[in-house]
Order: C-alpha cells, then structure tokens, then sequence
C-alpha cells in the first residue's frame, strides 16, 4: 500500500510520508536506498492545556469512524499506533492514568498507544 492509498482510505493528510519501494535521498538528493515499508503520520487532534485522557478519548472516538479502513490496513500486514506528545513544561512531576475503557477501544481498533513526554 502507498502512501496515496494509505492517506485515500482513512481520508486525511499526512504530515510526513514515504511509500515502499521509493527511493531514499540525502540532503544533496543523492540515492541512499529505498523504503522498506510506507509509512505515514496524520494529525488527528491539536489540544493545548488539557488533561491527556480526554484528549486521547477525543481521538480515539474520531478514529473510531475509521474502523473498516483501519481495519484493512492492519490485515494487509500495518501497524497503527496513536502517538501523543507530551510537554511538561516547568512541572516537576507527570503523570496519567489509562482507563479500561480507552484501553478496549484502542484494542478494539488494534491501536497502539505511544506517550512522550518532553522535559
């Protein structure tokens, strides 16, 4: 699957994309290789000073809409993962709490859950 197919199915735009079988360049936009896998990121959701389970909630039931889509791209051999960065700014301590329920709809998607956290 492309790229193109990939953002085409879930009707989004990526942010950052590659296709398998293109080439890789280097700055000078010289050949490297080429991509073993495609590969792309989508913006689903841009919060600022929110608690980040209800943000990750939000997300999740906007993904929801997406099962059948998501759906082929893991039985063709994907992976999906819902990647949430997090900004600790000026704060000693982070923390947060997963809830069953968010735990079986990411499961129910088979979608995995990345947290990071910025100092």
């Amino acid at each position: 699957m492309t790229s193109d197919e990939l953002s085409g199915a879930l009707d989004l735009t990526p942010r950052i994309f590659r296709s398998v079988g293109e080439p890789r360049l280097d700055n000078s936009g010289t050949v490297i290789g080429y991509n073993g896998e495609t590969f792309c990121t989508f913006k689903i959701i841009e919060a600022e000073q929110a608690p980040l389970h209800s943000v990750l909630c939000h997300a999740i039931d906007d993904l929801s809409g997406l099962a059948d889509a998501l759906a082929k791209i893991e039985m063709s051999g994907g992976a999906l993962e819902l990647y949430a960065g997090v900004f600790n700014e000026g704060i000693d301590t982070c923390g947060f709490t997963v809830s069953p329920q968010l735990v079986r709809k990411l499961a129910a998607l088979n979608v995995s859950l990345t947290v990071e956290i910025y100092w």
